[in-house]
Parts: C-alpha cells; structure tokens; sequence
C-alpha cells in the first residue's frame, strides 16, 4: 500500500492507548525488524474509506522507526470488522468492562447496526421503540459482540453516563467496573440521602413558618382585643381608636 503513511486508526479502533514505556519497547522490538506474522489491518469500506484496525501501535512505530510494514487489508461488514477487532484484541487480556467499553465507544457504528436490526426486524427504528427498548437493545447487542454479560454492560453505560472521566479509567483498565459502578451507586444514594434530607427540612421549615405566623396573629388579636378593652376602659374617642388600631 503506498499510501501507507498516511493511515490513520478507523473510527471503529476505540482500544486504549499503550503506556509509554510498552510503545518504547514496541518501537525496540520494531527497529530490529517487522514481525510479518503480526500484519497491520486496514479496514477498506464500500463506500473506499479506509483506517486501522489492527496494529495502530505498530503503525506509529513503524513511522518513528522509518521501517516498511506488512499491511493487511480487510473486507466486509461494520459487524464482522468490529467482530475482528475484538478477537484480535484478546490477547491484550482486556477486562469484561473494557471490553464494553471499547464496543460502546463505537456508539456511531452501534447505532447504525442497531437501528438496521431494528428495520430488519420489523421495520422499525429504536425512535419508535421508546428509549428503554432502543437502550436494551443496544445492551443486547453490545453484550453480543464484546462477548460479556448484559449486566456488566449496563454498569458501564450507567458509568459512562454519570462519570465519564471514570469511565475512562474503566476503559484504560486502571478501575474495574465494578468497582467504579459501586462508586456511582454510592454517590447516586448518598445524593439521594441528602435530598431526603433537603426535603424533610424544607416540610420543617415550612411548618415552623407556619407556627410562627400563627403565633403573631394570635399576639395581634389579644393586642387588639386589649385595645378595645382600653378603649371602653379609657373612654377613647372613635378617632383615638382608630389612629391606635392602624398603630398596630
């Protein structure tokens, strides 16, 4: 391929980054010569789109290292290249939580797929599905092509939604994802705790108010009860009163 320095990873290469020091020793291994066994994977699409797959890693080392690589090209469907992808990547012993979030991180491609399923189904879209049955399916299918269960793919989408930079370090595999969706479900309670909360001293409030203000009305009558008890007491003309009772 001559255009092979030109490539760049394909939308639906959502893996993790290496850490510095694997790269370092990536591009150690590369400059001694290219691994023909491990090819680099270029996605070739109908429409002649084409990206990475497979070997993006490898594709910067080469490039830095000024070494000629294998390239490999690809055909077929979003399904069977995102198919490809992830049993490439297993022998990066990526987590169940990783793994989907990798596939939910193709959430363009998902869609797609998801929707033409959807059609093809019963030709209809997740739109008119309403939003719980369009996310199941989504997990379902999610779940289908990372090769995990719909359980831990509905702790990382909830992680996802509510922290995305924790779900980063789900993704880079430095917090599990179970361990991050317990700390979600904490902050989701202890949120809920404080609300409770909020709520009970707002009905507290509301009825102290309300004391209250019963209180100084209940003070304004017997200090208007007594201005009439002095008025017939004092003998008070009708303007005394009156300039009195607007006093209060």
């Amino acid at each position: 391929m001559k255009d092979w320095k030109e490539l760049k990873p394909h939308k639906l290469n959502q893996f993790p980054a290496m850490q510095d020091w694997e790269f370092e020793e990536l591009k150690k291994s590369v400059a001694k010569g290219f691994d023909k066994r491990m090819p680099i994977v270029v996605y070739i699409e109908d429409n002649g789109d084409k990206g990475i797959i497979d070997g993006a890693n490898r594709h910067r080392a080469c490039l830095e290292s000024n070494i000629i690589p294998l390239i490999r090209e690809f055909y077929g469907t979003y399904q069977e290249a995102m198919e490809f992808i992830l049993k490439t990547n297993v022998r990066r012993n990526l987590s169940s939580g990783q793994k989907a979030a990798v596939v939910l991180d193709m959430d363009e491609v998902i869609n797609e797929l998801v929707e033409a399923a959807s059609v093809r189904q019963g030709n209809r879209t997740d739109l008119d599905l309403g939003p719980q049955r369009g996310q199941g399916r989504t997990r379902e299918f999610v779940a289908e092509i990372a090769g995990v269960g719909h359980n831990t793919v509905t702790e990382v989408m909830k992680i996802k939604k509510e922290d995305p930079e924790l779900y980063e370090h789900v993704k880079q595999g430095t917090v599990s994802a179970r361990a991050a969706y317990d700390r979600v479900r904490e902050r989701e309670i202890e949120a809920d705790e404080k609300l409770s909360m909020q709520r009970r001293a707002k009905q507290l409030l509301k009825k102290a108010v309300a004391k209250a203000l019963e209180d100084q009305k209940d003070e304004l009558y017997q200090l208007a009860l007594q201005t009439v008890e002095d008025t017939y007491s004092n003998g008070l003309s009708e303007i005394e009163f009156k300039l009195k009772i607007t006093k209060i």
